[in-house]
């Protein structure tokens, strides 16, 4: 069945792949690891021979690369440019021997057959500040292979970049290409995660995240410096301590601060870029794997990471459950879970972001929002104030897009009203979800009402995943939430929870009703609720007893 969709698709879009090794590489990913919307992108972006797509390949710590893994990597990059994506590879500015390691990458590419060229002044700066950048495309086969330098007029001097955020940042900002992806490669792969075990962040939205993780990241510096120098006013037993350790806390300390520029080389290059770029981290070794577990070649089909970002953390593999689980103690034990031959927890998946905002009013009213129904509204003027409020306008356009039907606004206003725990809206209400206080007064719970992503960004952007990290987060003890029995979403939705109950399930108390849904619930495993039947009752009852809010 997927080899036939697939095949319609190459034909739908007029896919045309000259070299036989080519297609089949192709078809090959195609089958084994995408959605059929998926592979319609791929082949509708990657396969028009008039437009012409680039990535970036940002290469760190290059001098400490054995022959075998630059060669491994030269067919990952061959792979790349197979599949319609034409790769410009940067060396990073602290690269020992520049020179000796851009010709010793350049051999390897020659030896896959592929045509590069050296490029040593890509940047020039004129006598007025301005900035040109000199890559020669000949042709878009031919790889440029670019040295960090830049060619000063006004002192008729070369020089090696001295900040290599700020040399991508002048790259990408002044060339005059299409970028789509920006991939960084480095020993270390993407930045940590204390949630992950100290494995990598899967996605980082950047317009949210990034202050937060860079205040982090310095935080932890500061301390690691702080106990690398000590204060004096240690005692002896801590101070042998210090001494034994020193080495690991100088190579903590290089890791993080490593780290740390690669979050300013992401978040100043992505800056300069449209929206739909994206950024990657990843390390060598994962960027030199041949099957579908390689990032780079994953991430320029899917545009995503090889897993959800909003997949539980909590969740431990059994006998043939997929490896998606994997990033746990395999006991009880919190022990770290760090490989660098697994591809999922070396890599980190980048977008410059979009805004999101929350609204955590148990009330709406004319002071906090816009678009209320008269029977709800005590003003017949709008205010023109509304950028800090909810625009029900645009949340009733998206409910109805989504689900295909009319909401009822009043009705469901009705209620809802008095019981809102938060609404949470991403972008310009390209996404948003509503969640409501249900339950025994005396005993709530927190209840996903309503989720909604437009129709043109389904599956793009992690908007999902975005919504689901802030619920999770928002509430991550308990949360709550239903869908039809025949949703085709129920496995993902499945994949995110803590557990799953059909409400037509009789659970006493002479109570059982017919229903056509089914009750996820999130939260600790070890909540006692999620044990507590007349907790699951108090669930299931509420829940499947909801009168939906939809025109007739």
């Amino acid at each position: 069945m997927i080899k036939t969709w697939v095949r319609c698709l190459t034909t739908e879009v007029k896919y045309h792949q000259p070299n036989a090794h080519g297609r089949n590489l192709v078809m090959s990913v195609l089958n084994s690891t995408v959605t059929k919307r998926e592979a319609k992108d791929y082949l509708n972006k990657y396969t028009d021979g008039n437009k012409l797509n680039y990535c970036i390949v940002f290469l760190r710590h290059l001098s400490e690369c054995s022959d075998t893994v630059i060669s491994g990597f030269s067919k990952t990059i061959s792979r790349i440019q197979t599949l319609g994506l034409r790769p410009l590879l940067v060396l990073d500015p602290s690269c020992q021997d520049i020179t000796y390691h851009s010709r010793r990458l350049d051999n390897n590419l020659h030896q896959q057959s592929l045509k590069s060229i050296i490029v040593s002044d890509p940047i020039t700066v004129g006598n007025a500040g301005s900035f040109e950048v000199n890559l020669p495309m000949l042709s878009p086969h031919i790889i440029p292979i670019i040295e960090p330098y830049q060619y000063n007029e006004s002192e008729a001097s070369r020089k090696l970049a001295s900040d290599p955020s700020e040399f991508m940042s002048s790259l990408v900002k002044n060339i005059s290409i299409n970028i789509d992806k920006v991939f960084l490669i480095s020993k270390f792969g993407g930045l940590p995660s204390i949630e992950r075990h100290t494995n990598s962040h899967v996605f980082v939205n950047l317009s949210q995240e990034y202050e937060d993780l860079r205040r982090n990241y310095l935080s932890q510096s500061n301390r690691l410096t702080s106990s690398q120098k000590g204060d004096g006013g240690k005692d002896l037993v801590e101070s042998l301590q210090l001494y034994m350790n020193k080495d690991k806390i100088l190579n903590d300390n290089d890791q993080l601060k490593c780290h740390m520029e690669d979050l300013e080389i992401m978040n100043k290059t992505l800056s300069n870029l449209p929206h739909t770029s994206t950024g990657l981290i990843t390390t060598f070794t994962a960027g030199c794997k041949l099957t579908d577990n390689n990032p780079l070649v994953y991430n320029v089909l899917t545009d995503r990471s090889l897993i959800s970002s909003s997949l539980p953390r909590f969740k431990r593999s059994t006998a043939g459950q997929s490896k998606s689980w994997y990033e746990l103690p395999p006991s009880d034990q919190e022990e770290e879970v760090t490989s660098t031959n697994d591809s999922v927890l070396v890599t980190t998946v980048f977008k410059k972001g979009i805004d999101i905002h929350v609204f955590d009013y148990r009330t709406l009213d004319d002071q906090n929002c816009i678009g209320l129904p008269s029977s709800h509204s005590a003003n017949t003027i709008e205010s023109e104030q509304t950028s800090n409020k909810l625009n029900l306008h645009k949340v009733n356009e998206i409910i109805n897009s989504s689900f295909k039907k009319s909401l009822d606004l009043s009705h469901y206003l009705d209620r809802i009203n008095g019981n809102i725990a938060s609404i949470i809206v991403v972008g310009d209400y390209e996404g948003i979800s509503i969640l409501t206080y249900e339950g025994p007064e005396d005993h709530q719970f927190v209840y996903l009402d309503k989720f909604a992503v437009t129709q043109k960004l389904k599956g793009s952007l992690g908007i999902s995943d975005i919504i689901f990290n802030l619920m999770f987060r928002k509430f991550p003890d308990e949360l709550i939430w239903r869908s039809r029995e025949d949703n085709v979403v129920n496995k993902w939705y499945f994949q995110r929870s803590t557990g799953v109950l059909h409400l037509s399930l009789d659970l006493g108390q002479d109570d059982q009703k017919d229903s056509i849904f089914k009750l996820f619930y999130y939260g600790n495993p070890e909540n006692e609720s999620f044990h507590n039947v007349d907790r699951l009752r108090d669930y299931a009852k509420y829940v499947r007893d909801i009168v939906p809010s939809w025109k007739k």
